[in-house]
């Protein structure tokens, strides 16, 4: 059960959702943008994590369908911000980042105590942490190509 709700349900409501808010606010976001960004979250269960303090974790799982996710939705929902200054959208997208990674982390207690997932839940810091360096990396490459490409 736990495993089609990250697999089908969130990908698709996220997939469908932002396309809706595309049409109804004029976003022009790539949909190859939001399809990468909903397979990378659907697909983030499968990632190998390394072991912290001799712990199993789900770094790689919350780094790449946390952060990265979060990430890349934020650069298809760019053209909303795009009067913006570069910190304005840096708090943008740390904010929505954590309050994510928060409803995530809520979600695996609510799970857990549930008897829905069974594994130990002990690692919420170092999710948190993955989910923000990987919306750092999303951010520090956009910034890097945007430079890239306006030099051109």
């Amino acid at each position: 059960m736990n495993l089609l709700i990250y697999l089908v349900f969130v990908p698709l409501c996220v997939f469908f959702g932002a396309r809706w808010l595309d049409r109804r606010y004029d976003v022009h976001g790539s949909p190859w943008l939001l399809t990468i960004a909903c397979v990378i979250f659907a697909t983030a269960t499968f990632y190998p994590s390394p072991l912290i303090d001799g712990q199993n974790t789900q770094f790689m799982t919350h780094l790449l369908g946390g952060g990265v996710f979060v990430g890349l939705l934020w650069v298809y929902f760019m053209p909303l911000m795009r009067k913006l200054s570069w910190w304005y959208k840096a708090v943008i997208l740390y904010a929505a980042v954590s309050a994510l990674g928060v409803l995530n982390e809520l979600y695996e207690l609510w799970a857990h105590e549930n008897g829905i997932i069974t594994v130990p839940i002990t690692d919420a810091s170092w999710d948190l942490l993955a989910n923000t360096l990987g919306a750092l990396i999303v951010f520090v490459i956009y910034y890097m190509m945007k430079r890239l490409f306006k030099q051109r």
